[in-house]
Parts: C-alpha cells; sequence; structure tokens
C-alpha cells in the first residue's frame, strides 16, 4: 500500500498492513531528494555550531595566527615540510575574524569533503550517510581545540585539516581518471 501526500514529497511504503488493534503495519518513510536534504542539514548544523556556537573560539584562533604577505615569510613557510598547506591555511585563518565568515568557508569544505567522498567512492544509497563521518569528525577536531590555545599552538590547524583532506580528495580523483 503506497499513499502519497499531495502537496509533499513523502511517499508512505506500508507492507503488512492489517486494522488489529495490537498489529502496527511496517511502514517505511521515504523522502525523495533525501541526499540534498541531509547535505543542507549538515552544512546548516556546522555553520551554525561553527558561526554561532563557537564563534569566540574562532576568533581567538584568527587571534593566535600570523600571515604576512611578503616573500620572506612565504619563503619561510613554505621550505617547511607540508608548507604550502601551511601558508594557504594561514592565509585562510584571516576570514576568522569574521565567524560568520570563516565558517561558510569551513562549512563548505566540510561538505566538499562529503561530497567528494561520496562521489569518488560511490557510496550506495543505502550507506550514504557514511559520508558524513569523516567531516564530522573533523569538525569534532576544529571545535575540540579549547585550552590548547594557550600553549604552543599553531593556529592554522582548524583549516589545514580541511584543506589536507581535499587535497588528498583531489589526488584521488586525478589518480582514479587515469
Amino acid at each position: 500500500m503506497i499513499l502519497r501526500h499531495k502537496n509533499t514529497k513523502i511517499e508512505y511504503i506500508c507492507t503488512n498492513f492489517s486494522y488489529r488493534k495490537f498489529k502496527r503495519p511496517d511502514c517505511v518513510i521515504k523522502i525523495k531528494n533525501y541526499k540534498l536534504t541531509a547535505r543542507i542539514t549538515f552544512f546548516l548544523f556546522s555553520f551554525w555550531f561553527l558561526g554561532i556556537y563557537n564563534a569566540e573560539l574562532l576568533y581567538k584562533v584568527q587571534a593566535h595566527s600570523l600571515f604576512l604577505c611578503n616573500w620572506v615569510f612565504a619563503g619561510d613557510i613554505l621550505n617547511q615540510s607540508a608548507g604550502v598547506l601551511i601558508y594557504l591555511s594561514r592565509f585562510l585563518t584571516q576570514f576568522l575574524y569574521y565567524p560568520l565568515l570563516g565558517a561558510l568557508l569551513l562549512s563548505l569544505g566540510l561538505s566538499g569533503i562529503e561530497w567528494g567522498i561520496s562521489r569518488l567512492f560511490n557510496i550506495p544509497s543505502r550507506y550514504f550517510l557514511l559520508a558524513f563521518i569523516p567531516s564530522m569528525l573533523i569538525l569534532l577536531v576544529q571545535t575540540s581545540i579549547g585550552y590548547a590555545l594557550y600553549y604552543k599552538f599553531e593556529a592554522s590547524v582548524v583549516f589545514s585539516v580541511v584543506v589536507g583532506a581535499l587535497f588528498v580528495l583531489l589526488l584521488v580523483a586525478f589518480y582514479s581518471l587515469n
């Protein structure tokens, strides 16, 4: 038995439907475009969690980061291991001065990681929500910094995890093309 509501995109698929008093039907709610719904929900949650709930943390991370736009600073950073990643992460950390803008960039990066994982590894629709696990763990790592800010702390780690994961996904995509 399939019940469809006129104005919504929700279908109720019921099997073993009976009118007995104590037996309830085995119904499955099927939402069309559930992938898009899940992605928008995750983006909005991460934006709220980073930009509103943890706005002070993002601002303090930016205050502990140093980025100079000159060749001496760039040469010093780029000569380190993973120098391009650190330089790009320090550049993006400047945007945390405005926590909503920084949260927007981080949320876009986390959503990009989820989208890349689901596209590259061809995750079936049944296990689609598993693609959110790496993004959720990265979100947890970003917000569990806490008092580490007041010790010797590399503030660019907030963006370096996201940028590094996106870079790895790009490498996997280029490798899978060949």
